[in-house]
């Protein structure tokens, strides 16, 4: 069971996550931030295997790995 203390950092984290992604799309580096996305996907392109996106943010990457963004 969580403590009351990481509940409410939960609770704080949760009334802005929805945030997170928005340099994706507006932010200053956006272009770039979604350019190097691109040349990740292409270079882990074909390797085959399991991808692990493990405290990596709100997991955009792994639509870019599956060719959807």
């Amino acid at each position: 069971m969580a403590s009351s203390e990481t509940e409410k950092i939960a609770k704080r984290y949760d009334k802005w996550s929805y945030l997170y992604d928005i340099t994706d799309v507006l932010g200053p580096l956006a272009r770039d931030e979604k350019e190097w996305r691109k040349i990740v996907a292409r270079k882990v392109a074909g390797l085959g295997g399991w991808v692990l996106d493990a405290a990596s943010g709100t997991g955009t990457m792994l639509g870019v790995l599956r060719g959807q963004r």
